[in-house]
């Protein structure tokens, strides 16, 4: 009976000792962690207090963009590649293209613009890109592939 009774104390320290892990692994914003290929999940803009959803409007949001993986290279290379469906003539807009991070801030350069943007929601399989001005704001989240 004793063994018996040792063996339940010892069996209870080994539970209570336990932990469970946590796979919330925090993934901090940085040159180096935003380093990917992305897909745009999501385009939002607002204008004069209205609300519309661009991504859902192939007006303005196109089947042939929808599907374009975003590259941001640790080489500082921004690039946007054809996806399964492709633009005619193909989409270009983000070729030749740089990026740097400041901060929140994530600015890319191609030949004709700098584009600021403010990166917010954060984690190691999306976030968002928002700019605003004093009438209107875009918000665009990307997607991990």
């Amino acid at each position: 009976m004793k063994k018996v009774f040792l063996f339940s104390i010892a069996m209870s320290l080994v539970f209570i000792s336990c932990k469970k892990s946590s796979n919330n692994a925090t993934c901090t914003l940085s040159s180096s962690s935003i380093v990917g290929n992305y897909k745009m999940t999501s385009y939002i803009t607002t204008i004069n207090g209205q609300t519309i959803d661009l991504f859902s409007d192939t007006t303005y949001t196109p089947l042939c963009v929808r599907d374009n993986i975003y590259s941001i290279n640790s080489n500082g290379t921004f690039s946007e590649s054809e996806g399964a469906i492709s633009c005619n003539p193909p989409s270009t807009d983000g070729n030749n293209a740089t990026w740097s991070l400041s901060g929140n801030n994530l600015t890319v350069v191609d030949s004709t613009t700098t584009q600021v943007f403010a990166v917010s929601d954060y984690s190691c399989a999306s976030f968002k890109l928002n700019v605003s001005d004093s009438t209107s704001s875009m918000s665009l989240t990307f997607t991990k592939q």
